[in-house]
């Protein structure tokens, strides 16, 4: 059986064998229609590139690294490695996986003085290390940062993030709206800007409702996010037995904390109300299933991608900060503090959450 050439995709998809080339390398300038054309003819005829042909006619490895520094047993780690490697599997690139460990980045850098690597995705961890900014910038290894943890220190780069601050102050005014007024959180003792913009957008929708912050109400922790979510939910449940509603920073948080009012013998939501951050895939099935804030991973992982090849494309590339939006998923973790449901917000709040309450 001879193999699928480039001809036969063009042939059968109505377009030329150039135009079918760069929708394979993920060039821009293909109309979606005719892109969306072509890669169906790709899937009938199951085509299978030629990946060191492509690499040397784009100049190019087709390889990129991804920095994770993340524990891999985090959800969110998982979920977004999951979502990258989609993205460089349909522009026909593999993915190397680093840590921010010296061995790991001289290894990086080898690979790309080697001509095996075209750039980097750094997440939030490898991406605050100066040793390994400075390394990557010496060699000229071009490089983008997802959830900077300081965002001044890559002004020379392009990075991608979420509204952390937006999310956690919206999910906190949702609760405030359920009528709950000592409102705790639970967060990731971090030196992170996601950390610190999350525990600001609770005390924020605090302050603009009136309501002091409490000490008793803050709880943050280094440890694992699972651990933290049983640890902080315990000690809420101990030492501020007046708190009615916990804010997680994130979904793994709230599950621990979930578990803690569980061996508490307190029932979520009839007597505490819980919010998570993230939206991962177990969210919306633990018992009961967790209202959260939903961080647009698909999005994310696809900007921080795009925002790489640009830098492929161009070194002189204008860097680009990009701050994508949050969405709160109502479900059926929280309750009002009175008894019944106020009719103006509709079942479990989606009116609020939909944006027409609150902000």
């Amino acid at each position: 059986m001879r193999r699928v050439t480039l001809a036969d995709v063009a042939k059968l998809a109505g377009v030329s064998p150039k135009t079918v080339s760069r929708v394979i390398n993920g060039e821009k300038y293909v109309a979606y229609e005719t892109a969306e054309r072509v890669r169906r003819a790709l899937a009938q005829v199951q085509y299978v590139p030629n990946s060191p042909a492509r690499s040397l006619s784009r100049g190019r490895a087709g390889m990129i690294g991804l920095g994770i520094g993340w524990e891999m047993s985090s959800a969110f780690a998982g979920r977004l490695v999951d979502e990258i490697l989609e993205c460089a599997s349909k522009a026909g690139y593999g993915l190397m996986l680093f840590t921010n460990t010296a061995a790991d980045v001289e290894r990086l850098v080898g690979s790309y003085k080697g001509g095996q690597i075209d750039g980097v995705i750094l997440g939030s961890i490898p991406g605050e290390e100066p040793v390994v900014i400075e390394r990557l910038k010496s060699c000229g290894l071009p490089y983008v940062v997802i959830h900077p943890s300081d965002v001044s220190f890559h002004a020379h780069t392009s990075i991608v993030r979420v509204n952390d601050a937006q999310g956690v102050h919206k999910a906190t005014q949702y609760l405030l709206h359920l009528g709950h007024r000592a409102v705790a959180f639970i967060g990731a003792k971090r030196n992170a800007v996601w950390a610190r913009d999350r525990l600001e957008g609770y005390k924020q929708a605090l302050a603009e409702a009136g309501v002091e912050v409490n000490p008793k109400w803050l709880y943050l922790s280094p440890d694992l996010p699972l651990r933290v979510g049983f640890q902080g939910g315990m000690e809420m449940l101990t030492r501020a037995p007046e708190v009615t509603a916990l804010v997680c920073a994130t979904d793994e948080i709230a599950i621990g904390a979930l578990s803690a009012a569980w061996q508490y013998g307190k029932h979520v939501p009839e007597d505490l109300s819980v919010v998570g951050f993230d939206d991962i895939p177990v969210a919306s099935v633990v018992t009961p299933p967790l209202t959260t804030v939903r961080q647009p991973f698909e999005v994310l992982a696809q900007t921080a991608f795009d925002l790489l090849l640009e830098r492929l494309g161009n070194s002189a590339a204008e860097p680009q900060s990009v701050v994508l939006p949050t969405e709160l998923v109502v479900r059926e973790s929280c309750r009002p503090v009175v008894q019944g449901w106020p009719s103006h917000l509709g079942h479990h709040g989606a009116a609020f959450a939909e944006g027409r309450g609150g902000e």
